[in-house]
Order: C-alpha cells, then sequence, then structure tokens
C-alpha cells in the first residue's frame, strides 16, 4: 500500500493503531457479530452524504469510535454536493464483513490557482456536537492542489481495510455493489487532517446527513444479516 502520510512520527502511529485495530477484532469479532445480530442497526443510524449507511455500535469499546459502514447494492442515499475525494482526521481500520470494498488512493501536491488541473482544498468543519446540526461544513482554504492517482484497491470479504488520517482517497462502490463493513476509528489529530478537494471557489456550505427511515433501516439490514452470519468464529485473520 502506498500510504503518503505525513512524516515518519504519523507513519508510526498508524501502524500502532492499525495492529492494535485488528488485534481487537481478531479477538472480539465472534461476540461484536453476535450482538450485532441480537440488536441490529439502531434508530440513529445515518446515510453518509456519498451514499452508504453508518451505524455506531452501541456498546462499549476500546476505541474512540467503533461503527459499521453498509453500502446496500441497491437502495441508496447519495447527497451529490459531497466532494467523493476526502480524508480524515484519524486513523481507520475496518474488517470487510461481507461483499467487497473498493477505493483509490491519491497523491495530493501543491499547486497555483490558475494551473488547469488544480482544484482547491476545503477543510471540513465538525458540528460541537452530534445531533447539534445534521452534517459537516466545508470551508475553503487558500490551498490549491492537483490530485492523482496513486493505487486502486479491492479489498474482498473477511479481509483487512485501513486508511491513515490526511491520506486522500475516494470510494467506489457503484450501485449494484454491496460491502459491509466493520470499521474502528482512532482519536482525532486535530484541525488540517479531514478536507476534500473540489472545483476553486465555492462557497461555504453545509453538507446534510439525515436518519435512514424505519423503512430503509429494514431493508438495508435484511441485506447485512446472510454476511454477519456467514462469518464464521474460526475466520481467519491473515
Amino acid at each position: 500500500m502506498q500510504f503518503e502520510t505525513q512524516g515518519a512520527r504519523t507513519s508510526t502511529e498508524f501502524a500502532h493503531f492499525d495492529a492494535e485495530a485488528r488485534a481487537w477484532m481478531s479477538r472480539d469479532l465472534p461476540a461484536i457479530r453476535s450482538r450485532l445480530l441480537q440488536t441490529g442497526l439502531p434508530q440513529d443510524c445515518e446515510w453518509h452524504p456519498n451514499g452508504f449507511a453508518v451505524a455506531k455500535v452501541d456498546w462499549e469499546t476500546p476505541f474512540s469510535t467503533v461503527r459499521v459502514h453498509v453500502w446496500p447494492s441497491a437502495l441508496r442515499v447519495v447527497f451529490p454536493a459531497h466532494p467523493p475525494v476526502h480524508s480524515h482526521d484519524r486513523h481507520i481500520t475496518s474488517f470487510v464483513l461481507g461483499g467487497q470494498y473498493e477505493d483509490v488512493l491519491y497523491r495530493v501536491e501543491p499547486a497555483i490557482a490558475s494551473d488547469s488541473k488544480a482544484v482547491q482544498r476545503y477543510d471540513v468543519r465538525k458540528p460541537p456536537a452530534r445531533g447539534a446540526v445534521s452534517g459537516d461544513t466545508l470551508v475553503a482554504s487558500d490551498e490549491f492542489v492537483c490530485v492523482s492517482e496513486l493505487e486502486r484497491r479491492l479489498v474482498p470479504a473477511h479481509a483487512w481495510h485501513a486508511i491513515p488520517a490526511g491520506v486522500a482517497h475516494e470510494t467506489l462502490m457503484t450501485t449494484g455493489q454491496f460491502c459491509v463493513t466493520l470499521a474502528v476509528k482512532g482519536a482525532p489529530l486535530g484541525h488540517g487532517w479531514e478536507f476534500v478537494v473540489d472545483q476553486p471557489g465555492l462557497p461555504e456550505r453545509l453538507i446534510s446527513r439525515r436518519q435512514l427511515t424505519d423503512q430503509e433501516r429494514m431493508e438495508v439490514w435484511k441485506e447485512v444479516v446472510p454476511h454477519l452470519e456467514s462469518v464464521l468464529e474460526d475466520s481467519s485473520f491473515d
């Protein structure tokens, strides 16, 4: 994997986090699977602006956030104003519970505004608390960049997927593709790590989220259950 992290310290921290997250999921996956099968998706499950369902697990874990991400094969609610190329303000390690996950990593290099290939970097401003504002705010920075493809990754069921903080990437999950992952997120690293890239000159804007309706939640969960049931307790975690 050709990660371009922001220095040796970040690379070391990511490797440590990734190892801890994999060890926890490897050890506790049978219990996690059983609990998910008992509880289903929570009422506050949300649509991410890029078209997948996000459900935070509602029990205590060793990590700041553990979520189930679902890309249903048919049902998608997408917010077109949200740019697909983005980074995160924390490290993330995931286990693909079912289906397959596909993404592309990007190299982001400084550019000048007059460059015909330049796009603008927009910082992601989080709401002060979940529920205070329904979504994130994208705020234009004064940085212009050029983005080029670095690596495409196709991750099958029962395999690992990880992304360090600050690494630009794009999820490639078209309608018809299904995937469900268990995602472990590290602690936030602070301002400047999470951003999107988009055409220059866009105003500050709120990218809304909304909860799944009861009908949507049932439809998504119906597709997830067979994949959870297929994750055997003696699964290999190579």
